[in-house]
């Protein structure tokens, strides 16, 4: 049994994570971690996402 992936019968379906932070509390760690989590989802969990599901790869990106 496999994994089956098809479009959604509405567009513009997406999901945003953020980071929420107040200011000076933690010093550059929250800056450090968001550009961390965004450096791996480029580098790591994007490709391995667009390889699985080819036909949404234009779809797929990580805000700067």
């Amino acid at each position: 049994m496999g994994l089956a992936v098809h479009p959604l019968p509405i567009s513009g379906f997406r999901r945003r994570m953020t980071l929420v932070a107040r200011r000076r509390e933690f010093g550059r760690l929250p800056l450090d971690l968001a550009e961390t989590l965004r450096k791996s989802l480029k580098e790591h969990s994007l490709p391995s996402l667009v390889d699985q599901f080819a036909p949404f790869a234009s779809t797929m990106r990580v805000l700067d």
